[in-house]
């Protein structure tokens, strides 16, 4: 039997953190549980939380699309590995819930040939930009066409802004993109010695995952050079990976979500008892987003048996 270990990030809602975490130590028989808790942000009373939940102090300073959200789980990424007693762990956000058995994941990873869950893709410079418009499900998620193009102008691409004038002569400020490899590579803004993969920010791995994140080599360099990129949580991670010897699996991170409206639209949609059916003929372990108290973690308990 696996044993599991969870990291999970949070920074408000107090009370759904706390009912994720008593269904994963229910679940899970009280697995080994690092948080990071915005303390800033939230209070919470820490000594409500089941026995192997374990909070980070100091914490960090977190804000969405900021490379402290980055720093937060790589600091409790770190601490879990030097706790025993686990062999593959999942990041969670507090508004994440379990979907799958634990019986049913342990039979998969018990034959797994690979190292790390994760929704990679390699960000490639294409000439004129990826073909905007929805997945093959009708979504605008991070399986669109055009999502490299956009992870290389959010990554890679140097902007330069200069002052200029509008049509009425007013001052303004207007930007030159800068998206040649080798123009890059002249002026010293291309990433030295890695590659740089991308995806959605959530993630499991097994230990051999954890030692990487936190002794990769090349870990200081990634993680400067994404310091002031925008949303570097969903790069950071895939790049210090992408560029190691971990083996990545071909299904994915297992993580249930849905993103409708339009590429415009930066986080999953609230999932609800609507969605149920669809979460459950899925082969995710675990889903997101969900709205603390709404009726569908009801069913969901019910469905792992522990309502």
């Amino acid at each position: 039997m696996i044993k599991f270990a969870f990291v999970v990030l949070s920074y408000s809602e107090p009370g759904q953190l706390l009912r994720l975490t008593r269904m994963l130590a229910q679940l899970y028989e009280n697995p080994p549980i690092l948080l990071h808790h915005n303390f800033t942000q939230c209070p919470l009373d820490v000594s409500a939380f089941p026995s192997g939940c374990q909070f980070l102090h100091p914490h960090i300073d977190t804000g969405w699309g900021d490379i402290s959200v980055v720093r937060a789980g790589l600091a409790a990424i770190e601490a879990l590995y030097q706790r025993d007693g686990w062999d593959w762990f999942f990041l969670l956000s507090g508004s994440d819930y379990p979907v799958a058995s634990p019986e049913s994941i342990s039979r998969e990873l018990l034959l797994a040939d690979f190292d790390v869950l994760l929704d990679r893709r390699l960000v490639e410079y294409a000439r004129g930009g990826g073909i905007v418009g929805p997945d093959e499900k009708g979504e605008f998620s991070y399986s669109m066409r055009s999502w490299p193009s956009a992870a290389y102008d959010r990554y890679i691409t140097h902007h330069v802004w200069y002052p200029s004038l509008t049509k009425r002569f007013e001052r303004c400020k207007r930007v030159f993109k800068i998206r040649r490899p080798l123009w890059l590579q002249i002026l010293g803004k291309w990433p030295a010695n890695f590659r740089v993969y991308g995806g959605e920010f959530w993630f499991g791995g097994n230990r051999r995952t954890a030692e990487v994140l936190s002794r990769h080599p090349q870990k200081r360099a990634i993680l400067e050079f994404f310091t002031f990129k925008a949303i570097p949580e969903e790069a950071t991670y895939h790049t210090i990976i992408g560029n190691s010897d971990l083996v990545v699996s071909p299904l994915g991170n297992r993580r249930f979500s849905k993103w409708p409206g339009s590429t415009d639209n930066a986080h999953p949609k609230w999932l609800s008892t609507a969605d149920f059916s669809e979460i459950m003929n899925s082969n995710a372990w675990f889903a997101r987003k969900f709205l603390p108290g709404d009726p569908v973690l009801d069913l969901l308990d019910e469905h792992l048996g522990v309502a």
